[in-house]
């Protein structure tokens, strides 16, 4: 069976995209009633949790050893301004400005249980101007951070704004804030954004979904498409991947938007890769992502901030700047915490 929000659009619809393109009439559930990976199932193996946990760490002393840590640049010229751009928070945040309209995405601004900040944030949240939207790719921790939202939800400034994110996340959402609006979008579904200049639609991710010990995949996971239109012509095609394994899906959202200008694709928790592989990209999967979605700008996320798997964590970071010396088709920024790309 299928489930969208029967109130929205799809890419599909407005585009008038021929339907053979894409074989789904909607985001797919199994017999329970829970989300589905398109054409990879996430099946959660036990015995690859042992294995990981209590298995041999071929890199553990290299992983003990790394001192590398992202360097960040704390200047908050950026939020002051009211140019375009994309500033980079750390992890998978990013405050974005686009036609003087404000937005952030999966918000986390300290560490998680048991697992510790490894990189300060470039200036205090409260800085970050008054916010328009707030997009959530998906429920985990690192995504979906209880105290960043209520943070920025509890702020007076932030009365107005409101959330974008997939199916199911209402519920984990609406007790964080103070009755501030909240869209879900099944996957290729069009968010409602008035009159603003810009179109967000929600793509599909090769991930899962879980925040508890019993609603495994019962909110949805997924990525932004963001369009920037300006004077009626378009200015900007902006890719924020989310949390996905590498998949056909990223050519397929290259088929659909012809003109991407950037995409945010992660780059860290990829080791070991029996049991990461299937929910995360590494460098190299990253910018073969990139190549397939026809990126013009790769923004790596998703490493440095958090220690999250096996990899050392400047790995991610030395295996990129080797890629940026010898990618043609796909350029690589290496954005600094606290820098921002122009738009």
């Amino acid at each position: 069976s299928f489930c969208q929000n029967e109130t929205l659009p799809t890419v599909f619809e407005t585009r008038n995209l021929p339907p053979e393109l894409y074989p789904y009439q909607g985001t797919p559930l199994d017999e329970n009633g829970r989300y589905l990976n398109l054409g990879a199932p996430m099946i959660q193996s036990f015995r690859n949790v042992l294995r990981w946990q209590f298995g041999k760490k071929p890199q553990a002393a290299e992983k003990k050893a790394d001192t590398w840590r992202p360097t960040v640049t704390k200047n908050t010229a950026f939020l002051n301004t009211t140019e375009d751009g994309i500033l980079w928070l750390g992890h998978a945040t990013y405050f974005l400005r686009l036609n003087g309209v404000t937005l952030l995405i999966d918000p986390i601004f300290g560490g998680m249980p048991f697992v510790p900040r490894k990189a300060e944030l470039p200036f205090s949240p409260d800085e970050l101007p008054t916010l328009n939207y707030i997009l959530l790719s998906h429920n985990h921790r690192d995504h979906a951070d209880t105290y960043s939202m209520k943070q920025l939800l509890r702020n007076p400034k932030n009365k107005h704004t409101t959330i974008l994110t997939g199916l199911g996340m209402e519920k984990l959402v609406k007790p964080w804030g103070r009755g501030q609006k909240i869209q879900t979008a099944g996957w290729w579904q069009q968010f409602d954004l008035e009159e603003t200049g810009l179109q967000i639609t929600f793509t599909p991710t090769q991930h899962w979904a879980r925040r508890g010990l019993t609603d495994l995949n019962e909110m949805l996971w997924g990525g932004f498409m963001i369009e920037q239109n300006e004077d009626n012509s378009l200015k900007n095609t902006i890719y924020f991947a989310g949390d996905s394994g590498y998949s056909p899906l990223f050519g397929l959202v290259g088929e659909i938007w012809a003109n991407i200008s950037v995409a945010m694709i992660g780059c860290g928790a990829y080791k070991p890769d029996f049991i990461m592989q299937s929910n995360h990209t590494s460098p190299d999967e990253a910018l073969r992502a990139a190549t397939d979605c026809k990126a013009k700008i790769l923004l790596p996320m998703h490493y440095g901030t958090f220690d999250l798997s096996d990899e050392p964590i400047g790995e991610p970071f030395r295996r990129l700047t080797e890629l940026k010396q010898i990618s043609s088709k796909t350029t690589i920024n290496l954005l600094q915490i606290g820098d921002w790309l122009p738009c």
